[in-house]
């Protein structure tokens, strides 16, 4: 039995172009980030790309009450970690994670890389994370249970 979720060409395709400012804003991000900004500049920065391409900051909003536009995690950080004007340094591990509201829609996506160059023991953690992810995203398929996503996901 498949599931009606109302989801018509427009809807689809305000979600894709959602996707696609995301991605550029990613792309964008991966080269201005460098040694001695700080989280709080990538905020900022982030903000000014997302209103100029006529998307909204998500974490502006009353009810998340996030202080900044993109969660900044640096090292030990996990996640969701906030804007701090704590320079960054040769080696650390950041991890962005981003939320933009585009035409209705919310669209969410997160990427981790090293500032500089990674040591061996980064470059196994990244190739294994991203090899787990792709193992998820196998798993998704009509019928799949999410279980089987995060089992794949934690083999990996």
């Amino acid at each position: 039995m498949g599931y009606n979720l109302g989801m018509d060409y427009e809807k689809i395709n305000a979600m894709r172009e959602g996707g696609k400012i995301m991605a550029q804003i990613f792309r964008d991000l991966r080269e201005y980030t460098k040694v001695g900004m700080t989280g709080r500049q990538i905020s900022d920065w982030v903000e000014k790309q997302i209103l100029d391409a006529g998307a909204g900051v998500a974490y502006y909003e009353p009810e998340v009450d996030f202080p900044g536009s993109i969660c900044v995690s640096v090292n030990d950080e996990l996640i969701h970690g906030i804007p701090k004007d704590i320079p960054f340094e040769e080696g650390d591990k950041i991890s962005y994670d981003l939320v933009i509201k585009y035409k209705g829609y919310y669209v969410d996506s997160a990427f981790t890389m090293i500032l500089g160059k990674p040591t061996a023991a980064q470059r196994h953690l990244l190739s294994y994370t991203e090899s787990s992810l792709y193992e998820g995203i196998e798993q998704v398929k009509p019928g799949a249970k999410l279980g089987d996503i995060g089992f794949a996901v934690q083999k990996t």
